[in-house]
């Protein structure tokens, strides 16, 4: 094994093992709640057509500026294409070893736009060419993995547009493995939320190579990240940048710090203006950066514990025993809130009485929902309900206990 395959496969083993448990154990899914905190605003006047801010953990939308407007995706569509190659590695389908065959279409010299030079007839590990989109945004080695995975170009993007249509991605087609302009690709922020959450939560192993620096192939010169906040923020360990002269500059910025991860992403910085490439590429990670730090500056985490009211004798009818203590849903995801405001928490709920024996501790038996309260006579906002359960099985009592227990209910109707 090449000592640069075995470092990715050994970091990669190091972030699955140690990253927060937070961001591993929790829901990996594309779906979004909110935005629940309207009255938190970074306060920003963003040149970025769209954007959004999410808590990449909970899936909570902190911020969004015009999320469903559609436009061109550039090369976020790589975000995809990574996501099926890391899907095909999981499923033993390829390895990082693998000889990658490049086709004359996939040679640098037939290719536009950001590339990783590759050649016609050479036969390239499959863990650069990883390195060559997800480092260089290389639209000559995204196309060498999607005709290696798919068979075709075509045929990945068909798996492209399933993954989008698995995740709820309503308003994405995509039409090419790189993101040069194509006519009936598209996409938008909210969109790009979904699958960048998807990917960075379900491939964590994926950030050996998202928030590698530089690689050198090719040319003499190392290739840079695109994403300049790598270099300037320790925070920040991914993900993708973008540029087309008809959707302007986009990136979506991953960071975290402790169990905190936030994903911002902007798109379609000077789109309407044509802003120059320097400019434009300092703008995106100016105001990428500046959601970033919003986010961490102004939320955090919060798990959820049981109120100190629940009730620890319920009455129980029928049963060997006569009360049983109520328990809050286990494994309940944390929260996302504001900074400080924990003690906002409200929390109301029902017992279904009168409970009657037999329970085990996986029945049911009422409802907490959780609310936090911002004050100053503001409506609250919803958390989220879960489910109230025994503490312990309560077995049937005796006959006689059992009849009892029916006149009880009887005469007290």
């Amino acid at each position: 094994m090449k000592i640069r395959q075995f470092r990715h496969l050994a970091i990669a083993l190091v972030i699955t093992l140690l990253l927060p448990g937070a961001v591993l154990a929790h829901d990996s899914s594309s779906a979004l709640r909110g935005p629940r905190f309207a009255d938190y605003d970074p306060g920003l006047e963003l040149e970025a057509t769209s954007a959004m801010v999410v808590d990449l953990v909970t899936g909570d939308i902190l911020f969004e500026k015009n999320a469903d407007e559609r436009m061109g995706p550039a090369s976020l569509v790589k975000v995809g294409t990574l996501s099926l190659v890391f899907d095909a590695l999981r499923q033993g389908e390829v390895s990082l070893q693998d000889a990658v065959p490049v086709s004359e279409r996939a040679w640098a010299a037939n290719v536009p736009g950001s590339r990783m030079f590759i050649e016609a007839g050479d036969e390239i590990p499959l863990d650069l060419l990883i390195q060559g989109i997800a480092v260089a945004s290389g639209n000559d080695a995204s196309i060498a993995v999607a005709e290696y995975l798919g068979g075709s170009e075509e045929g990945f993007v068909s798996s492209l547009n399933s993954l989008a249509n698995e995740l709820g991605m309503e308003n994405t087609t995509f039409r090419n493995s790189h993101g040069l302009p194509a006519e009936g690709q598209f996409t938008t922020a909210r969109d790009m939320v979904r699958l960048a959450r998807y990917f960075s939560l379900e491939f964590p192993e994926a950030e050996a190579y998202t928030s590698q620096k530089e690689f050198v192939y090719g040319v003499e010169t190392p290739h840079r990240h695109w994403n300049g906040l790598l270099f300037t923020d320790d925070r920040v360990v991914g993900l993708k940048t973008g540029f087309t002269g008809d959707s302007g500059f986009h990136l979506a910025a991953t960071a975290r710090d402790g169990d905190r991860h936030y994903l911002a992403i902007v798109m379609g910085v000077g789109a309407e203006n044509s802003m120059e490439y320097p400019e434009g590429t300092a703008t995106r990670e100016g105001e990428a950066g500046s959601l970033l730090n919003w986010a961490f500056n102004n939320f955090e985490l919060h798990n959820l514990r049981a109120p100190s009211d629940l009730p620890d004798d319920v009455r129980v009818y029928g049963g060997r025993e006569t009360s049983v203590a109520i328990v809050m849903e286990r494994d309940i995801p944390p929260m996302t809130l504001p900074k400080g405001t924990a003690g906002n928490i409200r929390y109301e709920y029902t017992v279904d009485e009168p409970l009657r024996a037999p329970l085990a501790t996986g029945d049911r038996v009422g409802e907490i929902v959780v609310s936090w309260d911002p004050g100053d006579g503001e409506a609250s906002v919803a958390l989220g309900n879960w489910g109230l359960y025994p503490e312990e099985d309560v077995e049937l009592g005796g006959l006689w206990r059992r009849f009892i227990d029916w006149l009880v209910l009887l005469f007290s109707g």
